[in-house]
């Protein structure tokens, strides 16, 4: 098992040094909302990062970036905290540190694409002292990710073909819980697509099957529409629908819909500032 304490100073000199040496990019995000059944306004809190990116060699480049989020209550969380390095001839990276997990990855660039109210996968989130690698050769992406080397993981492969990608993952967490994903994306008549297909199974063998289907499209003027479908097997579902318009490169303003089989649709507009 690897000790955190370690790990975690580890994490911290090597980022220290590469930020020294590198070239340092900052951004971050601020999102609020405006119930409009409950007239109440949400303040979700600022998200900033510094990226950072330093070449070492020709083929060798160290990466890695630290991520706070100030809540709407003034108080500080740390989102991400990792390094890596990268190798351009082998097609491989590693990191270590605080990250999103891969299932949150998968979520994040397949079905969470709603400002507000949104279809994600189960179980997502970040964790501390992961190791997270991968290796991509013929056109196929391998990763995986361990947490504090003992015993939880998660591993997957990614794929294109023509103009479909495909993805899948397997994984287990401390909660004795299995997880396997199978998804794709695509563009069919200028819509983006992407469905998943989610099985978590507890170690008592009780198994919950989610079903996840999203669509949007650019329909000009800055303006995107949005919709999204989820199915729990002997539970739930729900849909959601959203328009949102581009103010600029740094800003967009949305306004989207939540409904679900127990539930009256509900109903949010909302801002998102860039930077």
């Amino acid at each position: 098992m690897v000790n955190k304490t370690i790990l975690a100073t580890a994490v911290a000199i090597t980022m220290t040094a590469t930020i020294a040496t590198a070239g340092v990019n900052f951004g971050g995000k601020s999102k609020t909302f405006y119930d409009v059944d409950s007239n109440d306004i949400v303040m979700d809190g600022t998200a900033v990062q510094a990226k950072f990116k330093s070449v070492v060699t020709e083929d060798l480049t160290t990466f890695g970036k630290i991520g706070v989020k100030v809540k709407a209550d003034k108080s500080i969380g740390v989102q991400d905290s990792f390094v890596g390095l990268k190798s351009k001839s082998a097609g491989a990276s590693v990191q270590v540190g605080r990250m999103k997990t891969l299932v949150t990855n998968l979520s994040d660039s397949s079905i969470d694409i709603f400002n507000g109210d949104s279809v994600t996968l189960n179980n997502t989130g970040r964790k501390d002292a992961m190791i997270q690698g991968s290796l991509t050769t013929n056109g196929v992406t391998l990763f995986g990710q361990s947490e504090n080397g003992d015993g939880v993981y998660q591993i997957g492969a990614s794929t294109k073909i023509d103009d479909v990608t495909v993805f899948g993952l397997l994984g287990t967490d401390k909660k004795d819980l299995d997880t396997q994903v199978i998804g794709l994306t695509t563009t069919l008549a200028d819509f983006t697509i992407s469905g998943t297909r989610q099985a978590d199974t507890t170690s008592k063998g009780v198994e919950t099957v989610t079903y996840s289907a999203v669509a949007s499209k650019a329909i000009g003027g800055g303006n995107t529409v949005k919709g999204g479908y989820q199915n729990v097997v002997d539970g739930d579902d729900f849909w959601v629908a959203e328009v949102s318009h581009a103010l600029g490169k740094h800003a967009e303003i949305f306004a989207g819909m939540k409904d679900t089989e127990a539930t009256e649709p509900a109903f949010t507009l909302g801002y998102v500032v860039k930077f």
